[in-house]
């Protein structure tokens, strides 16, 4: 059996009631060639019965004799997956043992076993001739995206199904959140829940559809829009307003009250919400006489989709449309992909990936950006104007997921496509240059960054005039960079002059006036002006709740910096809460391997530090330490506090030996990536040279 045949199998009727693992499988049959996906379950258990599922289906084999019994046997169950040339799923699942924790020392081995496993991809994956699920818990997944990167890239296709897999097959576990902590329960969609009276008692299928096949021509065709959309959602009214002309010109409210008094539709009490029986849904299916038809009605349905004015999907004051949307917007994404609609396909994977991803929830905005990425680059036409905003979207998901090295080839290829199509002096160039500029910054290439930032800021003044959104962006772009390099007399005022251009543009309540208010507090509290800082620190959290909620990383952001500040003035026990509440959002929203997470140990870190729990702060430390290296390399700024964090901690606890080398480590990094000039160059020599001094102190005389 072909993989693109599974969509179609009668033996996937096991799967039916699992819309995610329906989705995987449709992902499957896309797949050319092997896909890897890694499946994070927090137990054996859980791992077996996703397996057990999937067995039902006939699409997986039973690998019991495919379990690695050791890390060194890795590459030989990869092999012997090579052998086998039915095109079936092979399912490789990780020992009972380390499913749920791991050592240190069996961590390590499992490092070296993904790591001999990267250079192989090419070849075993070119053998192997339908997708691999690997089962593991987390820290595994993120060993093997570390040490195996090159199987974690655009082409291979891998995707972290987390979310969807653990609502399917655990619904009343906890997720497993990390070695040391609670577990932490999944978040529910806000999708809202509205009243509806009990369903009618409906009849068989055969009279049912001969019901539909009797009614009006304008119940039939809206009846046939809604088909199209989740009967497992309710739909929000204000959507079929904006539903095409019906045939003999009737208005959609009469023929919408006409099913609701046929029973063939349900509405809530308070009149908001609609709601298709499944049978009527899948009747309203079978009525469809032919192709045709099919495509007339969901042509109805995308334009519907279309003149709903969902708003920028970026935009939070939109998202009270988006929430009830999303799961109607993703049946039609299913159902254009079914008719080969691939235009629009493309257009609401890239526009639902952006809300999802504006909403911090990576893994449902890389999945459809990815899948995004084939339909645009397979089906689409090579100068349509999707693949340029697929790509981007792509890169913008990996960068904010710290795989910096995957974005980076996409961002460059999407400034030079916008290059040769626009010219250089175009918004979209500036857009491009910016995006670019900002990993650049990101990976410490400040002198390559600079030179893009200034020139999209040349573009946007040019364009648009000097109090354009888009110009306050590119200066705070700039002054972001110039504060990293200490130009701070520099970056002022052009932040000054960012807030003042988005304050008039939206108003004192917008989330972007937050980001400026924050980054002008930070500046004033690096130049030691924290009573002006303060205030501004305290309104871009009020901002940022009412925009995002409470569990946005945003949000943790304006707690960390609030925090910082308290503990500058010595408000330790106000401080802290903060930076706890921070660390749990960012853990939620990331996982445990993301720098914004290392930031938050640190943070808490030098909390407890200097309120003399140094037992407590030293794992923290070392945990930080650890995620920048696998994050950045040794080189890296950042690994450089993490070095000086840590080495001040162990001078502390009377540790000078083991403090010394971490504390060259951190003045040879600052001086290689800042100059002998910047202040973390010059703090750094001078804890340096305390620690000698201290410790010639403390020698014996001879």
């Amino acid at each position: 059996m072909d993989l693109n045949d599974l969509r179609a199998s009668p033996e996937r009727s096991a799967l039916t009631s699992l819309p995610s693992w329906e989705a995987l499988l449709r992902h499957l049959s896309l797949a050319s060639g092997a896909d890897v996906l890694f499946l994070i379950t927090p137990d054996a258990s859980g791992a077996k019965a996703c397996r057990r599922e999937l067995q039902k289906s006939r699409l997986v084999r039973n690998l019991a004799a495919d379990v690695p019994n050791d890390p060194a046997s890795l590459y030989d169950v990869l092999e012997a997956a090579s052998q086998v040339k039915q095109p079936v799923i092979s399912w490789i699942e990780l020992p009972e043992d380390v499913l749920h924790e791991a050592l240190p020392y069996a961590r390590a081995a499992w490092d070296q076993a993904f790591a001999a496993l990267n250079p192989h991809r090419n070849v075993l994956l070119q053998e192997i001739t339908a997708p691999i699920i690997f089962a593991g818990p987390p820290w595994m997944f993120q060993s093997f995206r570390s040490h195996a990167p090159d199987w974690f890239s655009v082409r291979a296709g891998v995707f972290d199904l987390t979310r969807d897999i653990e609502k399917s097959f655990m619904p009343d576990m906890a997720t497993y959140s990390g070695e040391g902590r609670q577990p932490e329960l999944l978040p529910e969609e806000e999708i809202p829940s509205p009243e509806f009276p009990p369903h009618a008692t409906l009849p068989d299928a055969v009279i049912l559809e001969k019901t539909i096949e009797q009614l009006p021509l304008a119940e039939i065709a809206l009846l046939q829009t809604l088909g199209w959309l989740d009967p497992s959602h309710p739909i929000p009214v204000w959507l079929l307003a904006s539903h095409p002309a019906l045939p003999e010109d009737e208005s959609a409210s009469d023929a919408l009250d006409s099913l609701v008094w046929r029973e063939l539709l349900s509405r809530s009490f308070d009149g908001l919400w609609l709601r298709l029986h499944p049978t009527v849904s899948a009747s309203v299916s079978r009525s469809l006489p032919d192709n045709a038809a099919r495509h007339t009605s969901l042509e109805n349905a995308l334009e519907m989709l279309d003149n709903a004015d969902l708003g920028d999907p970026q935009n939070p004051t939109t998202w009270s449309r988006w929430l009830p949307a999303a799961p109607h917007v993703r049946r039609l994404i299913e159902g254009a992909e079914s008719l080969d609609f691939w235009d629009p396909a493309v257009r609401w994977c890239n526009r639902l990936g952006r809300f999802y991803l504006t909403r911090a929830d990576y893994t449902a905005a890389e999945l459809l950006l990815r899948k995004a990425h084939t339909f645009a680059i397979s089906k689409l036409d090579p100068e349509n104007i999707h693949i340029t905003t697929t790509l981007n979207n792509l890169a913008q998901v990996l960068q904010a997921t710290n795989r910096l090295s995957e974005a980076e080839p996409l961002m460059r290829e999407v400034l030079r496509i916008d290059h040769a199509a626009y010219g250089e002096d175009h918004p979209n160039v500036a857009i491009r240059l910016n995006n670019l500029a900002t990993l650049l910054q990101a990976t410490n290439r400040l002198s390559e960054a600079e030179p893009l930032m200034r020139e999209a800021l040349r573009i946007d003044r040019a364009a648009y005039g000097e109090d354009h959104s888009r110009v306050a962006s590119d200066l705070n772009n700039l002054a972001q960079l110039l504060q990293a390099t200490n130009h701070l007399s520099e970056a002022e005022p052009l932040m000054r002059e960012a807030l003042r251009i988005d304050r008039s543009a939206y108003g004192e309540d917008h989330p972007n006036v937050a980001i400026r208010l924050n980054n002008l507090a930070t500046l004033l509290q690096a130049t030691n002006r924290l009573s002006e800082a303060e205030p501004l620190m305290r309104e871009a959290l009020r901002i940022d709740r009412t925009t995002y909620g409470e569990d946005h990383p945003r949000v943790a952001t304006d707690l960390n910096n609030l925090a910082q500040l308290l503990q500058d003035t010595n408000r330790l026990s106000d401080a802290e809460p903060l930076m706890r509440e921070a660390l749990r959002i960012d853990l939620a929203a990331y996982g445990e391997d993301h720098p914004d997470v290392a930031i938050d140990f640190n943070n808490l870190a030098r909390l407890l530090q200097a309120t003399n729990r140094l037992s407590e702060a030293e794992p923290l430390m070392r945990e930080a330490l650890r995620i920048d290296r696998a994050a950045y390399g040794e080189d890296h700024p950042d690994v450089a506090i993490d070095f000086n964090n840590l080495a001040r901690l162990l001078q502390d606890t009377n540790r000078m030996p083991e403090a010394e080398p971490l504390m060259r480590g951190a003045l040879r990094i600052f001086h290689a990536s800042l100059g002998s000039e910047h202040p973390n160059t010059k703090i750094s020599a001078e804890n340096l040279d305390l620690l000698l001094a201290e410790m010639a102190e403390a020698a014996p005389e001879e």
